[in-house]
């Protein structure tokens, strides 16, 4: 799995995300996002575009962070969301918490009118 970090208009982090993402991945995903994304003026998007499959430990991260983001007062998004991803996102009931976006001008139109 590989990740890279985007920032648009100095407001939004974009944490890329290519591969599958597997127990065995967390643990590098974790170090990157906590290395990499530093407190986020408005948001933090993770594009999973390139993910095809996420298992029970990929769910926890992504409520971890939620969580994490909620007490900052900082806007979670997705976007890139397969329609596997996105039927996984609705049968744990994450779906309405996942905030899933079409694109990062979508994001941004939201930001900016928050």
């Amino acid at each position: 799995m590989q990740f890279s970090l985007d920032v648009f208009e100095s407001r939004v982090q974009v944490c890329r995300i290519t591969g599958n993402i597997y127990l065995s991945e967390i643990p590098a995903l974790r170090k990157f996002v906590e290395e990499s994304i530093q407190e986020p003026k408005d948001a933090v998007v993770f594009d999973l575009t390139d993910v095809k499959v996420i298992d029970s430990s990929g769910i926890n991260f992504f409520i971890d962070y939620l969580l994490k983001l909620k007490k900052t007062g900082k806007k979670f998004y997705t976007i890139g969301v397969s329609r596997n991803i996105g039927e996984v996102f609705r049968l744990t009931g994450l779906i309405k918490y996942m905030n899933v976006k079409n694109s990062i001008d979508e994001v941004l139109g939201d930001v900016g009118n928050g």
